[in-house]
């Protein structure tokens, strides 16, 4: 039998790693995945390491202005520009993530949601 709602939540209140998430919203300025983002800033309380990837700053840098302030000094909020309709462009961010933070334990949640509805718009394009 599937937990019920009300214990769902108390389990995502409840959440208290031994370690910093860190959280990478490809698609999180607008929608389900800036959505998602929030909750997840809530349920950390803003002791995490947030990567919103995305290609409008604007949005991003008023989200990042609504998450709650951490307590954590490791804890960072932080916009990647990336027009992820170009593969060249998801494999040059993907090279530069992995190379910000050395030494960092990677245990990271991907939300992966954004797309694009452009005309003749080629997903693989180089």
């Amino acid at each position: 039998m599937a937990p019920s709602i009300s214990a769902i939540r108390t389990l995502n209140a409840s959440f208290s790693p031994l370690y910093l998430p860190c959280a990478v919203f490809i698609g999180g300025t607008s929608g389900v995945g800036q959505g998602i983002a929030e909750a997840f800033i809530r349920h950390t309380k803003g002791n995490a390491h947030i990567i919103i990837i995305g290609r409008n700053s604007s949005a991003a840098e008023s989200i990042i202005a609504s998450f709650h302030q951490p307590t954590s000094p490791s804890a960072k909020h932080e916009f990647v520009s990336c027009d992820v309709a170009l593969m060249k462009n998801v494999q040059q961010t993907t090279q530069e993530l992995q190379h910000c933070e050395p030494g960092y334990d990677r245990r990271y949640l991907m939300m992966l949601n954004a797309r694009s509805d452009k005309p003749g718009f080629c997903r693989t394009r180089l």
